[in-house]
């Protein structure tokens, strides 16, 4: 049977960035030139030519339609294409970015069977009605098999199992919580081997102990990672705040890791533990440096000192942050700090979507960013907000989307925010509840003046399958000089195309 045969004669034609255009650019119009090459270097020039021309649009089903194109080329092609693509695994979607316009509150650690609908809501909002269904366990373990699992590069898994009591709603999976147990246990350590290639890993398990050990045993043990998405459903087993992930236990001595770009920790029903070590060892805080989403939620954080402070001190070494969600259980007990000087000055130039849910949370966190292009704010405290120190005026241009929960009348929060009157002061955000009078510890949503402000296109969280290609083709020690190479001369760039905007 001859090979399928396309003509690139007329690839020319073809739009810029195209993966046909591509190869040809590589290797001329004639395919049977790069037929003729060994295999390893065939795939080399194949990840190339799948480099996109948008990366920050890029996604998984993008990228999958450029490789369909090169494999009517040619039985080689076809085979190549099929070995990268295998690279990929992806049992769910993600939700694109963490957008503080449109996001739902933090819910409380303190939950059973009575606030099951609430769990539920909380899920369903973020990813619609297709997280009550649990997933088959076994199709997953066929697919995560020994062979393919070292070459895995992107991984997205749904390995929650049936809990003991599981909320109304939910479908139960094949086979009871201990089997459901044990095929967890079997697909995590089998992914142990794809450690040094994995570069995105996006997981949601259950709230069992051993379960999240093996995870933060696979986390250390993948230097490349750069992409971290990790959910834990707090719909069954474990009583709030049992279940403890210490993201000390993430980082190992002696191993250089790859800068996390996108790291998201949603456990509403777990504790987050986060030490330095006695010894002076690594800290969770050195993957972190070029890091762009960062997203926390969790029952109640332990770490080395007030929440907020240490917010500040990752914040301090992240000035490429372009969304930010901290959200910690409005019960837990902490210490309250409200002098803006102990956070000292965050310089964020990037960042236009925060949340903020903590207990003491106020305005002296806020006064303390440097965030020009901040679109949306959202901040959930308890703390009233006749007691809150001012932001300097106007201090975030930008600002066209706000959401404040806490004690207080509703034109008193926005005011605390530097917020001029003319750009509030309309209908509907004051009204007959919303005003300067009336008392109330409700949301209070705002549209801030002027209308005509775009909004910022989300980072997406697959952009991973864009850029590892790029990778390959250098080699880990090229890689690390390029990106840096390339984050330098992009940056000024993207400064001016900010500033004309």
């Amino acid at each position: 049977m001859s090979p399928r045969i396309v003509d690139l004669s007329s690839s020319s034609k073809l739009p810029e960035g195209h993966a046909l255009s591509m190869v040809q650019a590589v290797h001329g119009a004639n395919p049977f030139r790069l037929m003729a090459l060994p295999g390893e270097l065939l795939l080399h020039v194949l990840r190339f030519a799948l480099i996109p021309e948008k990366r920050h649009q890029e996604d998984i089903k993008r990228f999958i339609r450029r490789g369909a194109n090169l494999k009517l080329v040619c039985h080689k092609f076809d085979t190549a294409i099929s070995t990268i693509l295998h690279q990929h695994m992806h049992a769910f979607r993600l939700d694109e970015g963490l957008s503080a316009a449109a996001f739902p509150w933090h819910i409380s650690g303190k939950f059973g069977r009575l606030f099951a609908q609430e769990i539920q809501g909380y899920w369903t909002s973020i990813h619609g009605s297709s997280w009550p269904r649990l997933p088959d366990l076994h199709a997953a373990s066929k697919a995560v098999g020994f062979t393919k699992t070292p070459t895995i590069r992107t991984l997205s898994l749904d390995l929650r199992r049936q809990p003991t009591s599981f909320a109304h709603g939910e479908v139960a999976a094949p086979g009871g919580p201990v089997l459901g147990r044990t095929i967890t246990t079997s697909i995590l350590t089998r992914l142990l081997m794809a450690g040094p290639n994995l570069q995105e890993l996006n997981l949601r398990i259950s709230p069992d102990r051993d379960t999240v050990r093996i995870v933060e045993h696979l986390v250390c043990s993948t230097p490349g990672l750069r992409s971290l998405h990790l959910e834990v459903d707090c719909s069954g087993d474990a009583p709030p705040g049992r279940t403890v992930i210490k993201l000390q236990n993430m980082v190992e001595e002696g191993v250089t890791y790859s800068s996390l770009e996108h790291f998201v920790l949603r456990c509403p029903g777990a504790r987050v533990e986060c030490v330095n070590h006695p010894s002076g060892g690594p800290k969770f805080l050195d993957r972190l440096p070029y890091l762009k989403h960062f997203g926390l939620c969790a029952t109640a954080l332990d770490v080395d000192a007030e929440p907020l402070e240490w917010l500040a001190g990752i914040l301090h070494h992240t000035p490429e942050l372009r969304a930010l969600q901290f959200a910690v259980d409005l019960l837990t007990i902490g210490s309250v700090s409200s002098d803006d000087e102990c956070y000292g000055l965050i310089r964020l130039p990037h960042l236009t979507d925060l949340v903020i849910e903590e207990t003491y949370a106020d305005t002296s966190f806020l006064r303390s960013l440097d965030a020009p292009h901040l679109w949306a704010v959202r901040l959930r405290s308890r703390v009233k907000v006749e007691t809150w120190p001012i932001c300097r005026p106007n201090q975030f241009p930008a600002l066209s989307m706000v959401n404040i929960w806490c004690p207080g009348v509703s034109a008193q929060r926005l005011t605390a925010l530097g917020v001029p009157r003319w750009r509030f002061d309309y209908d509907p955000n004051l009204d007959g509840y919303h005003n300067d009078k009336h008392y109330h510890q409700q949301e209070f949503p705002a549209v801030i003046r002027p209308f005509n402000r775009p909004r910022p296109e989300p980072w997406k969280v697959s952009t991973i399958t864009a850029t590892m290609n790029e990778r390959d083709t250098r080699g880990p020690a090229a890689t690390t000089v390029a990106t840096t190479q390339e984050r330098d001369t992009q940056a000024p760039a993207a400064k001016r195309q900010r500033v004309t905007r």
